[in-house]
């Protein structure tokens, strides 16, 4: 019975959790952050498309195959506005290192660590 009851409360908090996002609660992020190198990715190409820049994963060496992102510009960046403008201005031509995520073509900023 003990069980049945912990199952139907949690499936009525799953139900009202969408519905309380959506009245304009901030969204919370779950905390599953990661060190990530923004920018330059130092990959040297002979032939185009080449990903100078990138999102990659801290822990791994670059490799394209391995890049998270790639593209001239950054993707739409989540997290304060000072971080944004970092990472914007070094983008394409320097590597930051960071701690976040990136999820659906998101990169959330959670605090800049410094220079790659």
């Amino acid at each position: 019975m003990k069980h049945q009851l912990r199952s139907l409360a949690v499936s009525v908090h799953c139900l009202m959790l969408p519905a309380a996002l959506a009245d304009g609660l901030p969204d919370v992020h779950n905390g599953d952050f990661t060190d990530l190198r923004v920018g330059r990715t130092n990959i040297l190409c002979y032939q185009e498309p080449c990903p100078r820049n990138g999102i990659s994963r801290a822990d791994r060496p670059i490799a394209p195959h391995d890049l998270l992102w790639s593209g001239d510009s950054a993707p739409p960046i989540r997290g304060s506005t000072e971080d944004r403008i970092r990472l914007l201005e070094h983008y394409g031509d320097g590597c930051t290192l960071i701690n976040g995520s990136f999820d659906r073509g998101v990169l959330e900023v959670a605090r800049i660590l410094g220079p790659c």
